[in-house]
């Protein structure tokens, strides 16, 4: 595990830019309140189904400030930018003390090509609720698609629950001038699993869970769930159909199409277990 490090000791990303972040007011509810209700939908045969869409909790988000993707790294009118998969007006929360992040990188082709490699490098850095740098990571990124990154015991810390997490993914592409570099932000916090929503886990099976945890307001786990069944059955229609809706539900219907890439493959998601 890391020790806490001071913001000065990232690398490659502005120190300047990153107090600026830091900087930003956070959402100071202790108490997150969870979406309740569900939508459904009827298939050809007649059956209700559960709708994939996400149900976002009534609780928002910090405010997001690092919205570095339309500058540096060659990028052109039209072109996908660095985006994190996350909901744009709503708090991501996680029942994982190591749960996996999820973002959109865009061709290595616009990346600086004067480091002479074949992938983007990318950086991932996590910062607790008191400003410190608790873990980071570099990472390689061989294409464009979506990349995932889950945290390890062995390296990062465990999530603690009720408390906010800011989580920052830059692309190298001028080693000159780090200030150039693509930033983007999103926020994390773990809350506890209740007695309700594990006896609805407990009862489900893998592929339900995603839904369950969309229908709770609980996008790490449905994100994951459905990246996991989707990276394990890339042709099912059943499954495209889902992720095409989970993921337009929260505005991000332009990256239904990009692929899951490295550095990692998708890992599965462990299931809840509530607290004492």
């Amino acid at each position: 595990m890391l020790k806490k490090k001071s913001l000065q000791q990232i690398v490659n990303i502005s120190a300047g830019l990153l107090l600026g972040l830091l900087m930003s007011p956070r959402f100071l509810s202790p108490t997150p309140v969870l979406a309740q209700s569900a939508s459904s939908y009827q298939d050809s045969s007649g059956s209700w189904l559960v709708s994939e869409s996400f149900s976002p909790p009534s609780r928002g988000a910090p405010a997001r400030a690092a919205d570095g993707g339309s500058r540096g790294c060659g990028w052109q009118p039209g072109q996908k930018l660095l985006t994190p998969m996350i909901p744009s007006d709503a708090m991501a929360f996680t029942v994982s003390e190591y749960p996996s992040f999820f973002w959109y990188v865009p061709s290595p082709s616009a990346l600086d090509q004067s480091a002479g490699e074949n992938a983007a490098t990318v950086r991932f850095v996590l910062i607790d609720d008191n400003q410190n740098i608790v873990y980071q990571k570099k990472l390689s990124a061989p294409s464009s698609g979506i990349m995932s990154h889950k945290l390890s015991p062995d390296e990062a810390p465990a999530l603690a629950e009720n408390k906010q997490y800011r989580w920052l993914v830059s692309m190298v592409c001028d080693s000159e001038d780090p200030s150039a570099n693509p930033l983007v932000d999103g926020w994390v916090e773990r809350i506890p699993v209740s007695e309700e929503l594990q006896a609805e886990l407990d009862k489900a099976t893998e592929s339900d869970r995603a839904s369950i945890y969309a229908r709770a307001g609980i996008w790490h786990e449905a994100l994951s769930g459905l990246a996991y069944l989707l990276y394990q059955h890339p042709d099912d229609a059943t499954i495209l159909s889902r992720w095409s809706e989970f993921l337009r539900s929260v505005n991000l219907g332009q990256f239904t199409q990009e692929p899951l890439i490295g550095p990692e493959v998708i890992v599965k998601p462990e299931p809840a277990t509530e607290m004492s």
